[in-house]
């Protein structure tokens, strides 16, 4: 029995494959922009109030590291190890911990926007330690 398939319907299809199969290989990790109105701390770096897009590295949710970056002009600030969470439920795409009374706001988690994936952010103890007692200062240029 032959196969009767014109030769430019092989190569539409080999083409579509291809394609197919690239858009996968190639797809961007999350971001999400997020405005804070104050000062906000996440593990070794103070982020001034402003606009500012968490993306995490690798194309696989369980990467762990998160990288955040001015909006703009666009300039990395920081660059911080996560571990991989699931939240329940919707929600915000932020999580703090407990902030003491002068105390700069502590970012625990990141969700991705539209997703159940997140990553909490790891603070050593010293630094912990270092926040609960610590008045708010802020961070300059």
């Amino acid at each position: 029995m032959q196969c009767h398939i014109p030769k430019s319907c092989a190569f539409v299809a080999a083409g579509v494959l291809l394609t197919a199969s690239l858009a996968v290989a190639g797809q961007t990790p999350a971001a999400t922009t997020l405005t804070f109105d104050r000062a906000v701390r996440v593990p070794g770096v103070t982020l001034p109030a402003g606009t500012y897009v968490f993306k995490r590295v690798g194309a696989d949710h369980d990467q762990r590291t998160v990288q955040i970056y001015q909006a703009n002009p666009r300039r990395l600030v920081a660059t911080l190890m996560a571990v991989p969470t699931v939240r329940d439920g919707g929600g915000a795409d932020v999580v703090f911990g407990d902030t003491p009374k002068g105390g700069l706001p502590v970012l625990r988690a990141w969700y991705e926007r539209g997703t159940q994936n997140g990553y909490s952010f790891i603070y050593g103890s010293a630094e912990l330690a270092r926040l609960r007692k610590a008045p708010a200062v802020l961070a300059t240029d």
